[in-house]
């Protein structure tokens, strides 16, 4: 499937599994009002298609927006959804559901930094998706804390869309939402985060976890170098050419 910038319902049909569209469909017709959908389904659903994913993960403005989003996701059960509370906060809001065979967790955290960092695109029934903007600030932020292997493979794919980006550029990226996000902090994170080829799993048909776990290793590579060089002061260089570099280096090895 080709690049795309706008998020497109039609791609989501194709490759989100039914139950959980018709679940996520289902929140947005209860006319959610600051509330999005952020995270791997937001990428991959309705622009990459490039992975499988599982879970809904949103976004809410806080107060009276974080509680409607969690009551329309108590009122699945009106749609014969199992719901399993994990964990129920002011700020967080976490379920593990069961729709028609299949599995899946929901995710409604209170992130107001989210609405200033970025805007999301309303598509038919009121469906807020994070646009790739959004996507790209906050799952370079995500680095700081997790820099799982599905974070990764997330970012390079968009990445590949902004061939420019530099990683003072994605430092910048990632600040709008997290203010601690610089060069010393993301390095910590990403030299101290073993990856794993077995999380590698969620490629779609044809992509392997042997695969894939070479890529996100490739990629990490790419972003210590230049998390590196940036700290020596040395010239910017795109994202991809670090990546090329690291690879080669690798295979020099």
């Amino acid at each position: 499937m080709g690049p795309r910038e706008q998020p497109s319902l039609e791609l989501a049909e194709k490759v989100l599994p039914t139950p959980l569209l018709k679940a996520l469909r289902r929140l947005f017709a209860q006319r959610l009002d600051g509330c999005m959908l952020v995270g791997g389904t937001a990428l991959a659903g309705f622009y990459a298609g490039h992975r499988r994913s599982d879970d809904l993960d949103l976004f809410t403005a806080g107060g009276t927006s974080q509680t409607a989003a969690v009551l329309a996701v108590r009122g699945l059960e009106g749609m014969g959804a199992r719901i399993e509370v994990r964990q129920n906060s002011g700020s967080y809001f976490r379920a593990l559901c069961a729709l028609e065979g299949h599995d899946f967790t929901v995710d409604v955290s209170a992130a107001p930094a989210a609405f200033r960092a970025g805007r999301s695109v309303t598509l038919e029934g009121g469906l807020a998706v994070a646009d790739l903007d959004l996507l790209l600030v906050l799952k370079a932020a995500a680095l700081l804390s997790r820099a799982s292997e599905k974070d990764l493979y997330d970012l390079r794919w968009i990445l590949a869309r902004r061939p420019k980006m530099t990683i003072a550029g994605l430092l910048a990226s990632a600040a709008v939402f997290d203010a601690g996000a610089d060069a010393e902090n993301l390095l910590i994170s990403l030299t101290g985060t073993e990856l794993d080829e077995e999380s590698c799993g969620f490629g779609l048909k044809g992509a392997s976890k042997e695969r894939i776990f070479l890529e996100v290793c490739d990629f990490k590579a790419g972003l210590v170098r230049g998390l590196r060089a940036l700290a020596k002061k040395g010239p910017p260089s795109p994202i991809a050419d670090l990546v090329k570099r690291a690879r080669r280096l690798k295979g020099d090895a």
